[in-house]
């Protein structure tokens, strides 16, 4: 068992992230937008944008759309270097290879973070953009998972990949190893009946139509949103 998180609590955490229709159906709308391990294809790669954007609470349309702009045509410029790089991350193990997965990471984050034609460094868009890409390797970075982490971390006197409450401008790159560490240590942890047990519960709690093979990254993702989102369910861009 691991040595902080509760299972059954992340169990629980699961159903009520899935028993919310919005959420659910963004997930599915989404996770069938992206190929794994592939890049997007030029014709589909600003559709599949927008949905990242609309879905997941971004909101780069509705107040950045200048923005939107310029990381669409950084993708585009950068395509090939993101299909060549996800060919590498494909064979790496999370758990035993954290460093060498941000380090791939940190090579397509740079471009979409580093762009001087956009007003902010879209952090949060960014990692859910390449957490799709690969999604068994790349964590989403968001506020509210960072506050369920980092309670979390707090409550049980965890300091390993400790997941910091705030994060300086110009640092995100480096920022973002300590989300790939925490969350290969985490895997690391679990065991075979506890991993089995979060998709046994993720896969039953959605309904047939919508249901997903995720994978542990996404379901754990599932898990920090609901621990760390606003108590009367306020919907609020999370950047």
């Amino acid at each position: 068992m691991t040595d902080w998180l509760d299972v059954t609590r992340a169990c629980a955490d699961i159903r009520k992230f899935n028993a919310d229709s919005t959420y659910r159906a963004s997930d599915w709308m989404v996770g069938q937008a992206f190929a794994a391990y592939e890049a997007l294809p030029e014709g589909q790669a600003v559709c599949a944008m927008m949905l990242v954007d609309s879905l997941w609470n971004t909101s780069l349309l509705r107040f950045n759309p200048e923005d939107f702009d310029a990381l669409f045509e950084v993708y585009e410029q950068h395509r090939a270097l993101y299909a060549q790089t996800l060919v590498r991350i494909y064979p790496l193990t999370l758990e035993r290879e954290p460093d060498r997965v941000w380090e791939h990471a940190a090579t397509m984050l740079r471009p979409l973070l580093e762009s001087d034609r956009t007003e902010k460094r879209h952090y949060s868009f960014a990692t859910k953009l390449l957490h799709w890409h690969a999604p068994e390797h790349l964590p989403i970075m968001d506020s509210f998972a960072r506050k369920g982490i980092h309670s979390m971390q707090k409550e049980c006197g965890q300091t390993e990949c400790l997941i910091r409450s705030d994060v300086p401008v110009g640092s995100e790159v480096e920022e973002y190893r300590d989300w790939v560490r925490f969350y290969g240590w985490l895997l690391s942890r679990l065991t075979h009946e506890e991993r089995k047990r979060l998709k046994e519960e993720d896969a039953d709690s959605l309904p047939k139509p919508l249901h997903r093979d995720n994978t542990l990254l996404r379901i754990l993702d599932k898990v920090f949103y609901i621990r760390g989102r606003p108590k009367r369910g306020t919907r609020t861009a999370d950047e």
